[in-house]
Parts: structure tokens; sequence; C-alpha cells
């Protein structure tokens, strides 16, 4: 049986004075604002900022 670790990304799009970089999610910090697809999981609290679904 797969852990959620292992379903999901181990990286993430955040974006950093208008740049958009590929980070692991070990590497999150508070503050960081970071880009999550539809169907994507992300191990990481958080609150969402904006969004939109079907």
């Amino acid at each position: 049986m797969k852990t959620v670790m292992e379903e999901v990304r181990k990286a993430f799009k955040v974006s950093r004075n208008g740049r958009v970089f590929d980070e692991n999610f070990l590497m999150a910090v508070a503050g960081s604002m970071l880009a999550v697809r539809p169907g994507e999981k992300a191990p990481i609290d958080g609150i969402i900022v904006e969004g939109d679904f079907n």
C-alpha cells in the first residue's frame, strides 16, 4: 500500500519576486505562495487564497 508521501509530488511551484520556481516541499517556509493544480495533493498545511473548481 502506498503512503501519502509516495502519492504526492515531491516538488511544488512557488512564486517569489515575480518569478516561479520548482522547490522541494521540505523547503517550504511560512508565507510561501504555492501553486497546486487540480488533482494534485500537497503534504502541507495552508490557506487557499485563490482557486477555482468545476
